[in-house]
């Protein structure tokens, strides 16, 4: 390898290690590392669990290493490594089991019976299954030999490489790859239409014997060539990186429309088959891992990268905008508009066996080229695995993915619903459980502990009146749940605030409503006056003032603390569009949070106000690509104990916490911009630390779990 060549790759994987660093979140993290930060030793004779499952538990703590960079990933991946060689048919007694009894037994394979045909039972070592395992093992040795800090690090456990160092137990398995790979040898041929490629051998127990293998099967062993190449620089390798990409071009084509790649799983396959070869999920997800690895590794031929960016943008939309077409709706293959699965419903006709959800994820990584990916992709995921309690469970892959290329926030859960739309939401605590509140245009009340799907409630608000605002919680002295809600007489258009008590699976009116001023435009709970006591402020849009009320249950009345005016931290030309409030200092009492737009110049500012002392105020402009504000909030989005700010502006949620007096952006998430079009923005759920947001677009609830932009350390 050239030293030009190898400092890009240097630089390449420098920068995007330092990059996923930066996305990394704690929360997913620790479910990670409780589920697959630990060895897993298969003892199985049909070799089956190797031949997906461990080549993804071990690909995904490579995944892991690159957004951490904390060496227990890789040091967790060589035991794993070893365990895994130590099952391959040529080393299998070493763990006391007999060896399958046919002529591939004591060859540099994994040999099963899992794919063969049904009148042949006997082990066989299929080419997609030695490349699935040996991928991660040859990805490892180009990690380490490409990272000088990396080669003296120890193996700390395992079998075959305890105590060896990185470096050679990196070494080592380059060596075990290549004799894995180069055994396949003889399915290396030169087609006179298609070039060289592989072929599967004329005696081979498949229906599809004799025949050029489709392109997922051409793409597992291509990058497991092409990261032998990064690791030892052996031009061999290249060679045949190349050739194998020149296949991949004679079958890929565009589909202009769309500017997206499309391709069939096997054209060349006889045609009997027709319209069961197109390109699945599945497979697809597999087919263009390939083009990717070429292309971030900067795999090039003497004139020209073998895969360019533009071919990546194209295979990006083949998912964006091809599978996922219509958000939520899932297509069962690349340029093939039958069988949708629209998981708002889970409606999929006939239901074929190639549609997984849990596959989308592994489009994640081109999340780089094209943003809608990771959050179809994601939501996809989230909707999948809705109230399930199985996130990452048997799904080392997904859950590494989210967590290397998201931004600020993670799509958790999403369920749909029947409803007109949303008019309000809000959040309720009660005996330490968070409960998710919603009105829907019709006036019914929606609620569910965190965790449940939303039920219909038996209570409607009042009709006649129009819901303008919904709060979580009651009021200072009760600890039952509930809301508060900014209520409009449709004729009259006065304005009150109206008491519900969560109480026995319904809402009670509790009577008592307070009478506001018709000017009130919006409302906000806190403790804006005493330490552990809730109040309500009622903004007065026309005079700029914050009118702070009580609800003292001992006597039913409201009364009225304070009114603070809102003219130093608000400029005259500014109207209020979202207000919010959080003990952001820690003193006991919480500031008012307020996003104001200018009428003259459309600008756009974020203040903190304290109401006690007015100079510890802040206000930031934010930049002038944000041209809407739909709401914000305070939470405590990266469970570290102070309050972050999340606004939500245009199609991103940006968050911000206070630093040196002054209102520091931490991150933002690209929403997908139709699907929250008239969304309605609610704060985090307090015993949870998700972000919920109500969608209108397609009636549905979505939560986020947030992310700590730190670098963790080992």
């Amino acid at each position: 390898m050239s030293s030009t060549k190898l400092r890009m790759i240097l630089t390449l994987l420098t920068v995007w290690i330092g990059f996923t660093n930066a996305a990394a979140q704690n929360l997913f993290k620790r479910r990670y590392d409780s589920l697959w930060l630990q060895e897993y030793l298969s003892v199985s004779k049909s070799q089956s669990p190797l031949l997906w499952t461990e080549p993804d538990h071990m690909e995904s703590l490579l995944t892991m290493y690159e957004a951490y960079g904390e060496s227990k990933y890789l040091d967790m991946f060589v035991r794993c490594a070893g365990n895994v060689i130590d099952r391959r048919d040529d080393f299998r007694n070493e763990r006391g089991l007999s060896a399958p009894s046919d002529t591939y037994a004591r060859t540099p394979t994994w040999s099963t019976a899992a794919y063969n045909v049904p009148s042949d039972k006997k082990p066989y070592a299929h080419l997609v299954h030695t490349a699935s395992i040996t991928y991660p093992m040859a990805k490892f040795a180009a990690i380490v030999n490409t990272n000088p800090d990396l080669i003296d690090v120890k193996v700390t456990g395992g079998r075959r490489f305890k105590d060896l160092t990185m470096k050679q137990a990196a070494d080592q398995l380059v060596e075990l790859v290549s004799e894995s790979i180069l055994f396949h040898d003889d399915m290396w041929q030169e087609d006179p239409i298609m070039g060289w490629c592989y072929k599967e051998r004329a005696n081979a127990p498949v229906d599809w014997r004799g025949t050029i293998l489709a392109l997922n099967m051409q793409s597992l062993p291509g990058k497991t060539l092409a990261q032998l190449y990064v690791a030892t620089g052996d031009e061999k390798y290249l060679d045949r990186v190349e050739k194998i990409a020149a296949f991949y071009k004679k079958c890929l084509q565009e589909n202009k429309t769309l500017g997206a790649k499309k391709w069939r799983y096997n054209t060349l396959l006889r045609q009997q088959y027709k319209d069961t070869l197109r390109e699945d999920v599945t497979h697809s997800a597999v087919s263009v891992s390939f083009p990717y690895d070429c292309y971030v590794n900067q795999m090039s031929s003497p004139v020209d990268m073998i895969f360019e960016e533009a071919d990546m943008v194209q295979f990006a939309r083949a998912f964006s905008r091809d599978i996922c077409a219509v958000p939520h709706v899932l297509r069962s293959g690349v340029n093939y508009g039958k069988q949708n699965w629209d998981l708002k419903t889970n409606m999929m006709p006939n239901r074929p066996a190639k549609m997984n959800s849990f596959d989308c994820s592994r489009w994640i990584p081109f999340t780089q080229f094209d943003p809608m990916v990771y959050h179809l992709a994601g939501e996809l995921f989230a909707q999948n695995v809705y109230s399930k309690g199985v996130l990452g469970r048997n799904q080392p892959i997904p859950l590494a993915n989210l967590i290397k290329y998201a931004g600020r926030l993670i799509p958790v859960t999403m369920r749909y619903y029947k409803v007109p739309g949303w008019l309000a939401g809000g959040v309720s605590t009660q005996n330490n459980k968070s409960y998710m509140m919603a009105v829907s245009t019709d006036g019914t009340v929606w609620g569910a502990p965190s965790g449940d799907s939303l039920k219909p409630v038996s209570y409607k608000l009042k009709s006649g009146y129009r819901t303008r605002l919904l709060l979580s919680g009651n009021n200072a002295n009760e600890a039952s749940g509930g809301l508060i809600a900014l209520m409009e007489d449709v004729r009259s258009k006065e304005k009150s605030i109206q008491r519900l008590a969560w109480q026995n699976g319904t809402f009670v009116d509790q009577g008592s409503a307070l009478t506001v001023l018709k000017s009130t435009s919006l409302i906000a709970r806190g403790s804006f006056t005493e330490k552990g006591l809730k109040d309500i402020g009622a903004l007065d849009s026309i005079a700029r003032q914050l009118l702070i009320y009580r609800y003292t249950p001992a006597t039913g009345k409201w009364e009225l603390q304070r009114s603070v005016s809102l003219a130093l931290s608000i400029p005259l030309t500014s109207r209020v569009i979202a207000i919010s409030a959080g003990d952001l200092n820690h003193d006991g009492v919480d500031e008012l949070v307020v996003a104001a737009g200018s009428r003259i110049s459309d600008a756009i500012t974020v203040s903190v106000i304290d109401l006690t002392n007015s100079s510890n105020s802040i206000t930031m402009g934010l930049d002038s690509s944000v041209k809407r504000v739909e709401g914000l909030t305070a939470g405590n989005f990266d469970e570290q104990g102070n309050l972050e700010i999340a606004v939500f502006t245009d199609s991103q949620a940006r968050i911000y916490h206070i630093k040196n007096q002054q209102l520091e952006p931490i991150g933002n998430e690209q929403f997908m911009d139709a699907a929250l079009r008239k969304a309605i923005f609610i704060q985090s759920l307090s015993a949870d630390h998700q972000l919920i947001i109500l969608r209108n677009e397609d009636p549905s609830v979505v939560t986020y779990l947030p992310a700590d932009t730190s670098r963790s350390t080992n």
